[in-house]
């Protein structure tokens, strides 16, 4: 299992991000509410958490003001929050259930990852796009929310691959916040020669975002392998990208910190287990 799914690892993490923002380190007991208030802190937008710890506040009411503007800036452009919600409370009801089963799941894969994806993820808020290509959002200025695009026909171990999928991109941008992955930032890993295979997109993308599809994609391989279960056509196209995504990373080691390189190693050690899996060898 990856290291960012540790709760050991992700403790310390949280534990960091509270101790500047508030100026002290919290007890364990405490870590969950210290973590979202100092994301009230340090983030510039409101988010809903809900007062009680720990659990999943899940939303599905885009007329609410905090949630417009987290979905605003989740959607990233792809289309207007007005009128995307799920509507009907048999809609609600379902996925509610849903993500109870999915939480469940997540439990039987890892009692250590599914306590890191409740310390995490405070709010999942569920609207719908008519997009299939989206199925869900994470943002580094917003970190401990979530967005998921439910698909009809969906069942519980499809959320809990969302999950647990949103989940890894909040590990990611928490550790770089923490222990910084990246030699640049983010605008300077956008120009032509930094532009990695996305595994998960299918298209070259910004060498962060590609690191951050990577380790997203080995993360949901370890999941469905822990747990026994066929992997989804989705899963199985983007692990088929991974060759060459570790190859074009490794290409481009240069852009990584010595934290980010020993990740960067751990994923490749990872691939070379997935060769049972019948998935060739990363470009050389």
């Amino acid at each position: 299992m990856l290291p960012l799914l540790e709760r050991d690892y992700v403790d310390y993490n949280v534990d960091m991000v509270a101790l500047f923002a508030l100026g002290t380190r919290p007890a364990p007991a405490a870590r969950f509410d210290a973590y979202r208030k100092a994301l009230l802190r340090l983030q510039p937008r409101p988010f809903p958490f809900g007062p009680e710890s720990p659990h999943h506040l899940l939303g599905f009411d885009v007329a609410d003001l905090v949630a417009r503007e987290c979905l605003e800036l989740l959607f990233d452009g792809r289309g207007a929050v007005e009128g995307s919600g799920v509507s009907s409370d048999e809609g609600v009801r379902e996925i509610s259930q849903l993500v109870r089963e999915a939480e469940h799941l997540l439990e039987a894969y890892s009692g250590s990852a599914a306590s890191v994806l409740r310390l995490l993820i405070g709010s999942i808020l569920f609207a719908r796009l008519p997009v299939e290509d989206v199925l869900g959002s994470s943002h580094g200025a917003l970190l401990g929310t979530i967005w998921i695009n439910p698909m009809a026909g969906w069942k519980a171990v499809d959320y809990a691959e969302m999950i647990l999928h949103e989940g890894v991109h909040q590990s990611l941008f928490l550790d770089e916040k923490v222990n910084t992955l990246f030699t640049r930032p983010p605008r300077e890993m956008e120009t032509d020669d930094c532009l990695v295979l996305s595994p998960s997109l299918a298209q070259p993308r910004p060498y962060d975002l590609a690191y951050h599809s990577t380790v997203v994609v080995t993360a949901l391989h370890d999941f469905y392998v822990a747990l026994g279960l066929p992997r989804p056509p989705r899963v199985e196209g983007n692990l088929g990208r991974l060759p060459d995504a570790l190859a074009g990373l490794r290409r481009r080691a240069d852009l990584l910190t010595d934290h980010g390189e020993r990740i960067l190693r751990f994923l490749e050690g990872e691939f070379r287990s997935l060769r049972g899996a019948a998935v060739p060898d990363p470009a050389t």
